[in-house]
């Protein structure tokens, strides 16, 4: 029997997935990737699925449900991430007196350190264990330098290598937006989105919008899988009937991609309906801001694990999203809340799907609407009803993990046999 083929994931953040303990937002990108790998491994022979990851110590166990994890150790990562977080004169002004304390021993303790930590860019360290690893394929998501560094040392070793495209930043998103210098909110430059997109061997993007936009601004060919879960963690154990709980919204404390704020706009347009808002880290500012103007019928949550996440999803009456398309790909939440039953109300209607789904409704960007659209799910329950059976039936035939990574299996072995 031939040797299996390394197939090698970059997932730097994705160590909290893969342990279970983070939330249904924290690392989403990462918890997609995760689901898509050990997928693979469990259901490929021919494939040896692994993911390279950063952490602050090197994990407990080297193999995780058939996935080599490879570590690139980091000891101090959560404690710079903080400090970088707070340390600019906005957030400093209004910061609490929890956050200066943690940073008065924070910053030294950095200072400290500094002679004996691997300075390395994270770039050179990637292509360092790439090299090591020598896979056949390696797949990125997102685009920017992280990948591009991937690709790269995945060239170099005569590796194919696959650009996934999960948000649409990831692309330039016009012609005009062509400026190298040019960055996206996530940091990332015109030209690292670009290079990581020509340079890989193949391209795979979640939505039609996507490939069309790679077509458009950069003259590429890319294949369109949408997005998949594990739907039998989502699906409720008997039937839901027309349920008294919140609407639930997931996100981080942000101004441009799930925009929290919108979520409290609509809420005080229902004020006879709760909200519960789990709310992941993100902008000091925005978190101190928000908090401020928390209206009564809004709880804020600042974790809750994710074995828990499926019973939200049960409890609550609907799920209320206010992402921004220009940032967002396809949002798995809304996929998990469609598993669950749970009527999804959101302000874009990513890739079409609410509409083809009859899920819930998309309000392009209407907030009185989309205010409207809650109540009626709180006062009828037969929408409410019809909603709940259209999501589950649909998330079940277009959108389980197996049929994402058939798509992605036979893009493997496609590519590898055309190397071969």
């Amino acid at each position: 029997m031939p040797a299996a083929k390394k197939v090698c994931f970059l997932g730097l953040n994705a160590y909290p997935a893969i342990q279970g303990r983070s939330g249904t937002t924290v690392g989403g990108l990462e918890s997609g990737m995760w689901t898509i790998a050990r997928t693979l491994a469990s259901t490929s022979d021919d494939l040896a699925i692994s993911i390279l990851v950063s952490e602050s110590r090197r994990p407990a166990n080297a193999v995780v449900d058939h996935v080599e994890l490879h570590t690139i150790l980091d000891p101090l990562k959560n404690t710079r991430l903080q400090v970088s977080q707070s340390l600019n004169l906005q957030a400093l002004k209004q910061a609490r007196f929890r956050s200066l304390l943690r940073l008065a021993w924070q910053v030294p303790l950095l200072a400290v350190t500094r002679p004996f930590r691997d300075r390395r860019p994270i770039v050179s360290r990637i292509a360092e264990h790439i090299r090591r690893i020598d896979p056949a394929i390696c797949l990125v998501f997102g685009t920017g330098n992280d990948q591009l560094a991937c690709i790269r040392a995945a060239n170099e070793v005569g590796a194919k290598s696959i650009a996934c495209i999960v948000s649409n930043a990831d692309a330039p998103s016009s012609p005009d937006d062509m400026q190298v210098s040019t960055r996206n909110e996530y940091g990332e430059t015109v030209q690292a989105r670009q290079e990581t997109l020509r340079l890989a061997s193949a391209i795979i993007c979640q939505t039609q919008c996507q490939r069309d936009q790679v077509r458009k601004t950069l003259n590429l060919e890319a294949h369109v899988i949408k997005g998949g879960i594990r739907i039998d963690r989502w699906t409720p154990s008997k039937p839901r009937v027309h349920p008294e709980g919140p609407v639930l919204w997931i996100g981080r404390y942000d101004t441009w991609h799930k925009r929290p704020w919108l979520c409290l706009e609509i809420a005080k347009r229902c004020p006879d309906l709760q909200f519960e808002m789990i709310l992941n880290p993100g902008s000091v500012l925005v978190e101190q801001e928000l908090r401020e103007a928390v209206p009564d019928n809004v709880k804020i949550l600042d974790f809750v694990p994710y074995a828990e996440m499926p019973k939200r999803y049960h409890n609550a009456l609907a799920y209320l999203s206010t992402g921004a398309a220009e940032f967002e790909g396809f949002p798995n939440v809304i996929l998990e809340a469609s598993a669950a039953g749970t009527p999804v109300v959101s302000l874009e209607d990513f890739d079409g799907y609410l509409a083809a789904s009859g899920a819930g409704w998309g309000t392009d960007n209407d907030l009185d609407l989309a205010a409207q659209r809650l109540r009626e799910l709180k006062e009828n329950a037969a929408t409410w009803q019809r909603c709940s059976e259209a999501a589950q039936r649909w998330v079940r035939s277009e959108h389980s993990i197996r049929i994402n990574c058939e798509r992605y299996k036979a893009r493997i072995d496609q590519l590898l046999d055309r190397s071969s």
